[in-house]
């Protein structure tokens, strides 16, 4: 690549200057300046690449714009390796710390908040089936929310069952409470409420 043959050549460089590192000697050798400059303007030019192609990596999926240029690349180049790129999640989701893959590591099967919350996905996401991450980490998001749109509407369907004929039975809304999350509890409570206020305004 373009990088390592600078590499090489900037080494190269640096042997000669190590064997006589006074600056004096250091401006005597044959074309240190040019070599220099050349180099310096080849690595302003692959790093115009490389922000070119993270600017792309990041309009075909927003979310990397939480994330700096080098947790970026740790992303890519661990695409494959889900394990590895745990850590940047909680960066590109704010209610995500990890993600619940598979016993064999094939599926994303849900998710997993920094409160210790799991989410389990109604449809896993199967990674061979979507080998490039953008494509995968677009489908976690779509499946977070058809998951969580799933699990509150069968939230505020389950109010009825502890709250039948005006009564409110404490022993069914505990087992409520233990079926959803904390963020559909409260989130399906407060649409009761309101359809409550509704009816009741609606009565006047």
């Amino acid at each position: 690549s373009r990088f390592a043959s600078i590499s090489t050549e900037f080494m190269g460089l640096m042997k000669k200057v190590q064997t006589s590192p006074l600056i004096v000697n250091v401006i005597t050798i044959n074309g240190v300046q040019r070599s220099l400059e050349r180099l310096a303007d080849l690595l302003q030019k692959i790093q115009k690449a490389l922000g070119e192609y993270l600017e792309r990596e990041r309009a075909g999926f927003p979310r990397f714009y939480f994330v700096g240029d080098e947790d970026l690349l740790d992303i890519i180049g661990n695409s494959k390796n889900v394990q590895k790129i745990q850590k940047h999640f909680r960066k590109m989701f704010a209610g995500i710390a990890t993600i619940i893959l598979s016993e064999d590591e094939s599926a994303i099967i849900g998710i997993s908040s920094r409160e210790g919350e799991d989410l389990i996905f109604i449809s896993p996401i199967v990674l061979a089936e979507h080998p490039q991450i953008n494509d995968w980490l677009g489908l976690l998001e779509k499946e977070m929310r058809m998951t969580l749109a799933t699990l509150l509407s069968e939230a505020v369907s389950g109010v009825k069952d502890f709250r039948a004929d005006g009564k409110f039975d404490r022993e069914k809304y505990m087992v409520w409470i233990g079926k959803y999350q904390a963020q559909l509890v409260l989130l399906a409570s407060q649409i009761t409420w309101s359809e409550n206020c509704d009816n009741a305004l609606a009565k006047i």
